[in-house]
């Protein structure tokens, strides 16, 4: 403007017009839209990206009319502004595609560093280089937090002896996955990921090996989550962060768990928007969910099988450390750490290695990067598919745990292919009283713990077939002609 006084005269609308004309919009159909413009830090002219909905939009614009015209604005003619820019974004917006911290796309991985909101790792079959992207690529949230520098000159090798020095696992078997786990979230919501769950006593580091991985995948300025009894609310946690870690579970619902199950390979949750009849919200749900506890407390078979669990070894006394020491020597190696895991990304993407055993578990995207990152770290095929296996085993040896029937069938037909052993059937009634005496005398459970009755006993049955089938006992109910005769038999496979 030319005289201050024009510049008084200057009205809202002038003003948002003005400043729509010093950006680029952009648009996602799932993120709505987002501005690119120019700010200043150390001297130097960056790019940066804000969504038009975020409070760094508002606060940008309060800058640019104060900067530019010496006008002081409100609240609400920054609501005002969203408006109208989000009106643009969605007419004239360039369509882009946001991801949450890290993706794969053409065989190229790219990472969010969140510095200035405009670096970014790029990690070819060739290279690891940071770059400045033309266009946003991802979304930034209120939890995100900045993430080391690489330190490059650390091979994929050397993670070995970073995970025994940095996180305490009990079984060799989880030290060979660990690192396995730890790169594939490289990958991003292009991968179907495993649900990782720590187990183990007291004093055995699980809050802090949480942590850790938070550092090395997805840094927050917040501490651990604790799991929300409302589905809605975990849905929400889901959406907003890549990595969601859950501190000290000792329940899953079985609502959270079918919505865990649905996260694991992609899904969406939808709700009726408040304060509307027909409007409708959806979040969707693809995130890397880590989870802690004494116990191992994942307890449906659906879930389990998209889990992979690992025990923590108590620390002995002799060898515990201040925080602040264990603290600075994770700072220290955080940037070793990272720079390893890019590395083992660019050698996995650069792999043409075929894998030659059927992948153990359901996941089978996950198995093969995990196969490939395994190799090249000094593990054969046979190692990793063993550890994997091992894995499996566990998951049905804590599935039989996890319920009194399930443990006490599973003892009974230890010795036995099939029950009856004369191809025969017997009655629920029958069966019923044999395994009731068998929990009593053989398992030392108290009567009191067991169903009370035959049909009682059914009905566990049928609660617990999937966890039965999981751990490789099948069995079959048939009524007779009148309705009201039941035989089973039992077998294993």
């Amino acid at each position: 403007m030319s005289t201050q006084e024009e510049i008084k005269d200057l009205t809202t609308q002038e003003l948002i017009i003005s400043a729509s004309e010093q950006v680029m919009f952009y648009y996602s159909s799932v993120d709505g839209g987002f501005i690119k413009t120019q700010i200043e830090k150390q001297g130097e002219k960056i790019n940066v990206f804000y969504s038009i909905e975020s409070t760094e939009f508002k606060n940008w614009f309060r800058l640019f009319c104060f900067d530019t015209y010496g006008k002081i604005i409100n609240s609400g003619n920054s609501i005002q502004a969203q408006e109208h820019f989000r009106m643009v974004a969605k007419k004239i917006g360039k369509e882009v595609t946001l991801h949450r911290r890290c993706i794969e796309k053409s065989d190229k991985i790219y990472y969010d560093l969140y510095w200035d909101n405009s670096s970014i790792i790029r990690i070819t079959g060739v290279d690891v280089k940071i770059i400045k992207p033309s266009k946003p690529m991802f979304k930034t949230g209120a939890s995100m937090s900045p993430q080391v520098r690489p330190d490059l000159s650390a091979t994929p090798q050397d993670l070995v002896e970073l995970v025994n020095k940095h996180f305490h696992l009990h079984d060799e078997a989880d030290k060979v996955l660990f690192p396995l786990f730890l790169v594939s979230c490289l990958w991003g919501d292009k991968l179907s990921h495993p649900l990782i769950q720590l187990y183990g006593p007291p004093a055995s580091a699980k809050s802090t090996t949480l942590k850790r991985i938070e550092d090395l995948i997805d840094p927050h300025i917040y501490d651990l989550y604790d799991m929300p009894e409302n589905p809605e609310d975990v849905a929400l946690a889901l959406s907003l962060n890549y990595l969601c870690c859950f501190d000290n579970v000792s329940y899953i619902p079985p609502k959270i768990s079918d919505l865990l199950c649905r996260n694991c390979t992609g899904g969406t949750q939808i709700k009726r928007k408040r304060f509307t009849d027909t409007d409708q919200s959806a979040l969707k749900l693809k995130s890397v969910v880590c989870l802690n506890g004494v116990s191992q407390n994942i307890t449906r078979t659906d879930l389990a099988e998209r889990t992979l669990f690992f025990e923590m070894e108590k620390i002995p006394n002799d060898e515990k450390q201040p925080d602040s020491v264990l603290l600075a020597t994770w700072k220290k190696d955080l940037p070793l750490f990272f720079g390893a895991l890019c590395n083992l990304a660019k050698e996995v993407l650069n792999s043409t290695y075929q894998c030659k055993y059927a992948s153990p578990i359901r996941l089978t995207d996950f198995y093969q990067i995990a196969v490939k990152a395994g190799i090249i770290i000094g593990y054969s095929e046979k190692v990793v598919n063993k550890a994997f296996k091992n894995n499996t085993a566990r998951v049905k040896r804590e599935l039989a745990g996890s319920s009194i029937i399930v443990s006490v069938i599973v003892e009974f037909m230890a010795d036995k292919q099939q029950y009856p052993t004369d191809n025969d059937t017997c009655s629920v009634t029958e069966l019923f009283r044999e395994l009731k005496l068998f929990a009593i005398d053989e398992c030392e459970i108290e009567g009191r713990y067991f169903p009370g009755s035959p049909t009682w006993f059914s009905r566990k049955l049928n609660q617990n077939r999937e966890t039965l089938e999981a751990v490789g006992i099948y069995y079959h109910i048939k009524k007779s002609n009148d309705g009201n005769y039941q035989s089973i038999s039992l077998w294993q496979k």
